[in-house]
Protein backbone atom coordinates (compact mmCIF):
# COMPACT_ATOMS: atom_id res chain seq x y z
CA UNK A 1 0.00 0.00 0.00
CA UNK A 2 2.91 2.26 0.98
CA UNK A 3 4.27 2.14 -2.92
CA UNK A 4 0.73 2.80 -4.34
CA UNK A 5 0.95 6.19 -2.31
CA UNK A 6 4.80 6.70 -4.07
CA UNK A 7 3.57 6.25 -7.31
CA UNK A 8 1.00 9.05 -6.73
CA UNK A 9 3.45 11.39 -5.74
CA UNK A 10 4.72 14.86 -7.96
CA UNK A 11 7.88 16.00 -6.81
CA UNK A 12 8.99 18.92 -8.91
CA UNK A 13 12.10 17.33 -10.09
CA UNK A 14 10.95 14.74 -11.81
CA UNK A 15 7.94 16.59 -13.74
CA UNK A 16 9.04 16.71 -17.20
CA UNK A 17 7.22 19.76 -18.45
CA UNK A 18 8.73 21.55 -15.57
CA UNK A 19 11.68 22.82 -17.16
CA UNK A 20 9.66 25.66 -18.55
CA UNK A 21 10.20 25.17 -22.26
CA UNK A 22 7.21 26.80 -23.81
CA UNK A 23 8.24 26.88 -26.77
CA UNK A 24 11.64 26.16 -28.78
CA UNK A 25 12.76 30.12 -27.18
CA UNK A 26 10.24 31.35 -25.06
CA UNK A 27 12.34 35.15 -25.05
CA UNK A 28 9.79 35.36 -28.47
CA UNK A 29 6.54 34.93 -26.14
CA UNK A 30 4.83 37.52 -24.57
CA UNK A 31 4.14 37.56 -21.04
CA UNK A 32 0.57 36.93 -21.62
CA UNK A 33 1.53 34.09 -23.99
CA UNK A 34 4.03 32.78 -21.43
CA UNK A 35 1.17 32.74 -18.80
CA UNK A 36 -1.49 31.29 -20.92
CA UNK A 37 1.09 28.57 -21.48
CA UNK A 38 1.94 27.94 -17.73
CA UNK A 39 -1.53 28.00 -16.73
CA UNK A 40 -2.83 25.46 -19.60
CA UNK A 41 0.29 22.79 -18.22
CA UNK A 42 -0.35 23.73 -14.41
CA UNK A 43 -3.86 23.02 -15.08
CA UNK A 44 -3.48 19.98 -16.89
CA UNK A 45 -0.36 19.05 -13.94
CA UNK A 46 -3.45 19.76 -11.74
CA UNK A 47 -5.89 17.58 -13.72
CA UNK A 48 -3.40 14.20 -13.51
CA UNK A 49 -1.84 14.43 -9.74
CA UNK A 50 -4.22 16.39 -7.55
CA UNK A 51 -5.37 13.43 -5.68
CA UNK A 52 -5.97 13.41 -1.88
CA UNK A 53 -2.70 13.34 -0.21
CA UNK A 54 -0.72 14.90 -2.59
CA UNK A 55 -1.77 18.61 -1.73
CA UNK A 56 1.67 19.34 -0.81
CA UNK A 57 3.74 18.22 -3.76
CA UNK A 58 1.45 20.76 -5.49
CA UNK A 59 2.54 23.24 -3.73
CA UNK A 60 5.94 22.89 -4.11
CA UNK A 61 5.21 22.57 -8.12
CA UNK A 62 3.70 25.85 -8.47
CA UNK A 63 6.59 27.92 -6.41
CA UNK A 64 8.93 25.83 -8.43
CA UNK A 65 7.16 27.10 -11.89
CA UNK A 66 7.22 30.87 -10.14
CA UNK A 67 11.34 30.53 -9.49
CA UNK A 68 11.29 29.17 -13.21
CA UNK A 69 9.05 31.59 -14.27
CA UNK A 70 11.16 34.73 -13.19
CA UNK A 71 14.46 33.29 -13.75
CA UNK A 72 13.31 33.54 -17.43
CA UNK A 73 11.91 36.75 -17.24
CA UNK A 74 14.82 37.96 -15.17
CA UNK A 75 17.80 37.18 -18.42
CA UNK A 76 14.91 38.59 -20.92
CA UNK A 77 14.77 42.18 -19.89
CA UNK A 78 17.87 43.60 -20.87
CA UNK A 79 17.47 47.34 -19.57
CA UNK A 80 15.75 47.04 -16.18
CA UNK A 81 16.57 43.81 -14.47
CA UNK A 82 13.41 42.21 -12.98
CA UNK A 83 12.91 42.30 -9.17
CA UNK A 84 11.10 39.89 -6.59
CA UNK A 85 8.94 42.60 -6.30
CA UNK A 86 8.43 43.57 -9.41
CA UNK A 87 7.57 40.01 -10.26
CA UNK A 88 4.82 39.81 -7.29
CA UNK A 89 3.45 42.28 -9.19
CA UNK A 90 3.07 40.39 -12.10
CA UNK A 91 2.01 37.87 -10.75
CA UNK A 92 -1.19 39.69 -9.61
CA UNK A 93 -1.86 40.82 -12.96
CA UNK A 94 -1.02 37.15 -14.41
CA UNK A 95 -2.02 34.34 -11.39
CA UNK A 96 -1.04 31.02 -11.72
CA UNK A 97 -3.45 28.49 -10.67
CA UNK A 98 -3.77 27.43 -7.33
CA UNK A 99 -3.52 23.65 -6.34
CA UNK A 100 -6.33 22.13 -6.31
CA UNK A 101 -7.48 18.43 -5.47
CA UNK A 102 -9.40 16.80 -8.34
CA UNK A 103 -10.22 13.31 -7.21
CA UNK A 104 -10.88 11.90 -3.02
CA UNK A 105 -9.40 8.50 -3.48
CA UNK A 106 -9.37 8.83 0.65
CA UNK A 107 -11.73 9.86 2.96
CA UNK A 108 -15.14 11.79 2.29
Amino acid sequence: MGDDLQDTQCEPETVPWFRLRLVSSPSTLSVSAQHKALKRRIQGHFNYFGVSGNFISLLQVIEQVKRAWYKWLYRWSQRKRLTWERFADLLRDFPLPRPRIMVRIWGP
